[in-house]
């Protein structure tokens, strides 16, 4: 169907957000219907220098403290501007973190650079801002599931998405490895 669920046919696999992306994905590789065995593997980014720069970017701001006239804050905008710059936006500059401090700043431009590669999940956590975001009641998609075959405007209304998400503090937190704990006895499980 147009939105991609009707419930006579399949019931519980469809987008309850509506938001289908796929990202490095080569469109040509199944025209011709190829079996999964048939198919070439294609190279694909596994670390992408604009992760880099910005990992890098990341790190110098927080060691910046924010002073804008600090080395480490003028080496953070340099790699932020590399990526911003690559993708034929005009430089930040100084001056622009008076309306937004820079780690802001890095924090948009991982969304946005990084977008549908999987790493959201991890800087939310790592920023723990991850309860802002993910908690209930926050996650909001497309008109996906209230009618079969919506017109256009019906589809792209935002709704809130009836699925049970919750965020817990203790979310921020993953489990030591089992064989880490043998290795150290005082160390303690997270």
């Amino acid at each position: 169907d147009k939105q991609g669920y009707n419930p006579t046919k399949y019931n519980r696999n469809h987008l309850v957000t509506g938001f289908a992306m796929q990202k490095f994905i080569d469109p040509e590789l199944f025209q011709d219907h190829v079996s999964y065995a048939g198919i070439p593997q294609k190279c694909r980014p596994l670390i992408r220098m604009a992760e880099l720069y910005l990992n890098l970017a990341e790190c110098q701001a927080m060691l910046s403290s924010d002073k804008k006239s600090d080395q480490f804050a003028l080496d953070a905008l340099a790699n932020l501007n590399a990526v911003h710059e690559r993708a034929g936006l005009d430089p930040i500059k100084v001056s622009d973190l008076d309306n937004l401090p820079l780690i802001e700043w890095i924090k948009n431009e991982r969304f946005v650079e990084l977008w549908g590669e999987g790493q959201r999940y991890f800087d939310l956590r790592r920023w723990v801002i991850a309860d802002d975001y993910l908690g209930e009641g926050k996650n909001e998609g497309l008109n996906a599931i209230e009618k079969l075959d919506p017109s256009f405007e019906e589809f792209n209304k935002r709704v809130l998405v009836n699925q049970p998400f919750r965020w817990n503090k203790r979310m921020y937190l993953m489990p030591i490895d089992y064989n880490e704990i043998i290795k150290n006895p005082q160390l303690v499980q997270a």
